[in-house]
């Protein structure tokens, strides 16, 4: 049984600035909760963290690092969009960071 931890990342920080921040939606990510179905079913330990439920990065990073320690998966996924690509590069390298 393998342990899979899936990211969502925020968008908060990417379009704090922009003109359309107030359209960009803030929402659980139905495509996450459907994989992760599909992960438990096959008996595997499957966890989803959210950055965008939190106001504040520097929480939203002690928590993934808490979780990161106390879940210790084997795999995680990482679920962005083009615009976030840069953040998705700085949460793999702290998840390199924790297990190369």
């Amino acid at each position: 049984m393998s342990k899979v931890l899936l990211v969502k990342l925020s968008d908060a920080a990417v379009y704090k600035d922009a003109k359309v921040k107030n359209a960009v939606p803030h929402f659980p990510s139905l495509t996450l909760a459907t994989i992760a179905g599909n992960i438990r079913e096959k008996n595997h330990d499957i966890k989803i963290f959210d950055f965008s439920t939190f106001t504040y990065m520097e929480d939203a990073n002690k928590a993934f690092l808490q979780l990161l320690k106390e879940f210790s998966p084997d795999f995680v996924g990482i679920s962005f969009s083009t615009p976030l690509f840069e953040e998705m590069v700085r949460v793999g390298n702290i998840v390199k960071t924790f297990n190369p």
